[in-house]
């Protein structure tokens, strides 16, 4: 282990291997379809908006963004034909997120790169350390019981 690798705590592996797994898969699915580039953000929107269609209100409040901000990212989504905004009957107000076929299609390769992702580090790391390594990740870390004073 290097010095570096030494002085890197437990927060700082983990994003960082999270940025160079979605970089991977984001280079790996721009690869298939060089005509369409989304940025990370816009991925995370096409993956939570998949097949749900949620509203603009719901939007927000997962992604922890501001209205603002998610609306000019769904701007930009429906400027590349991938989703497109629709109202809900009987409320002028809301309006729900669908993907497109187009849409669709992006996040099922998208979605695939992602599993040939996660089989590559399964093979290379071992399949019982890859489901252990979930079932920590999926733990209540019980972060809210954390106190400062």
């Amino acid at each position: 282990m290097n010095k570096d690798r030494e002085e890197t705590d437990l927060i700082n592996l983990i994003s960082d291997r999270h940025n160079d797994l979605r970089q991977k898969v984001e280079y790996m699915t721009s690869q298939q379809s060089p005509q369409v580039h989304f940025s990370s953000s816009e991925w995370y929107l096409i993956t939570i908006i998949k097949y749900d269609n949620p509203s603009l209100a719901e939007l927000t409040r997962i992604v922890n963004l501001t209205r603002q901000a998610i609306h000019k990212a769904i701007k930009q989504l429906e400027q590349k034909s991938v989703v497109q905004i629709e109202s809900v009957p009987n409320n002028k107000k809301e309006k729900r997120v669908k993907l497109t076929k187009h849409g669709i299609s992006c996040y099922e390769r998208y979605a695939e790169n992602k599993r040939l992702l996660i089989d590559h580090i399964s093979k290379v790391l071992g399949f019982s350390e890859i489901e252990h390594l979930q079932y920590l990740l999926e733990q209540n870390w019980q972060l809210e019981d954390l106190n400062i004073e």
